[in-house]
């Protein structure tokens, strides 16, 4: 997300989302006094300042909130400033700012479906929990429409020479078969060093009540928004709608929308990786 204001004021549907299953993930986890949190991809702030620094506080702990995004970071340290968050501009990928640091918790709200190479991501997150640290995630799956709708646009002429990053972004590892996703997902996080304490995918709808609205969550929410002329912002936004009132099969005029969507939700579990010893070794 490159748009912090735009995704701050349009947020609605993601609002949602935060206001039901990140209540479910604090709860799941067992808290104790002086831990270490991590808000990973904190984005512009809110949702670790509103939903997880009330408990950081509760419990005398220390947040660290980590965004890829400069523009992220800079909104979120101007909006939400906190004696115990420390922000930082980095990747779990590459750069991570707080390498020295090692966390009890892991919160990963809406981030996980950015991430292309997710197993070296897990092994990021592994790297930085302390034993028996949790990862706490929200994501949304690859089938969701938005970013088959991303993928069309990056391989449409008008819109490659914009759009050609977003194979980097594109979470292909959660495209799992349909009726295996929760077999899929607690089979990629128990290879990469977890044990899973809960998972659950979920299929839902949104009902966006202004067209409008929800084309600029579209175009904040895009990866390669940078890349994109602001002269082109608009035509961008109806291409996009026309992408989705097909596969709603809508009216072009439709002053609504409704984006049905599957979602994923989980506690995981660092767990050490056992060696493998050659039978014939002596040590």
């Amino acid at each position: 997300m490159q748009d912090p204001a735009r995704c701050e004021n349009n947020k609605a549907s993601a609002q949602e989302i935060i206001d039901v299953f990140v209540p479910k993930l604090i709860s799941s986890l067992r808290w104790n006094t002086g831990e270490t949190v991590l808000d990973y991809g904190c984005g512009a702030g809110s949702t670790g300042f509103k939903c997880i620094l009330p408990k950081v506080e509760e419990f005398q702990s220390k947040m660290y909130s980590v965004d890829v995004s400069a523009k992220m970071l800079a909104f979120a340290e101007e909006n939400y400033p906190h004696e115990l968050i420390t922000y930082g501009v980095g990747d779990i990928l590459d750069k991570f700012p707080f390498e020295n640091v090692k966390f009890d918790k892991i919160f990963a709200v809406n981030v996980f479906h950015y991430i292309r190479d997710m197993k070296k991501a897990l092994a990021g997150f592994h790297k930085i929990l302390k034993p028996g640290g949790k990862i706490g995630f929200i994501t949304i799956p690859a089938n969701y429409i938005l970013f088959q709708a991303y993928q069309k646009l990056a391989a449409n002429p008008t819109w490659k020479q914009y759009m050609e990053e977003y194979d980097s972004f594109y979470p292909i590892w959660s495209k799992f078969a349909e009726g295996q996703e929760e077999s899929g997902m607690k089979e990629l996080m128990e290879s990469s060093g977890f044990r899973v304490s809960t998972v659950e995918f979920l299929h839902r709808n949104y009902h966006f009540q202004s067209t409008d609205s929800f084309l600029d969550i579209v175009l904040a929410l895009n990866p390669c928004l940078d890349h994109i002329p602001m002269e082109l912002h608009g035509a961008f936004k109806e291409e996009i709608k026309e992408i989705f009132t097909r596969a709603d099969g809508v009216s072009l005029d439709s002053k609504t929308v409704d984006v049905k969507y599957q979602l994923c939700w989980g506690v995981v579990v660092k767990v050490e990786k056992v060696e493998q010893f050659d039978s014939n070794s002596n040590s």
